[in-house]
């Protein structure tokens, strides 16, 4: 979607229940001419929301690029289904852990939260 929404000062200045936080993930999320991408693109932040709530000890070290979790979702897709048109597939996919799209988000998720993990071994080793 090409936008970015710096982490401060959103989270120091306001709150997730804020009407202002919400209209600013609005206006960005405005920006998304494609519906499907746009639904996409919301389904990510829902699974990074889940994710950090149920874990309150994870956090990402590093900013998380919509783009490009979505696009390594659907490269996964790709791999596992040999799709000859994996982005229109995989934009049609189900909201769902077996089979849909939230299955290849969260793997991608898992990934890269594995590889922040390994960086912080390597580096207190």
């Amino acid at each position: 979607c090409g936008a970015f929404l710096p982490q401060q000062p959103t989270l120091s200045d306001m709150t997730d229940y804020e009407l202002n936080f919400s209209l600013k993930i609005e206006e960005m999320l405005s920006r998304i001419s494609d519906p499907a991408y746009r639904c996409l693109v919301v389904e990510i932040f829902e699974l990074i929301n889940v994710l950090l709530k149920r874990n309150p000890e994870l956090r990402f070290t590093q900013t998380l690029d919509a783009d490009y979790l979505i696009s390594e979702a659907v490269k996964l897709y790709q791999q596992q289904t040999n799709s000859i048109d994996p982005f229109k597939d995989f934009y049609h996919l189900p909201m769902q852990l077996v089979d849909g799209s939230t299955g290849y988000m969260v793997r991608v998720l898992s990934t890269i939260y594995l590889m922040q993990i390994r960086k912080k071994l390597i580096i207190l080793v």
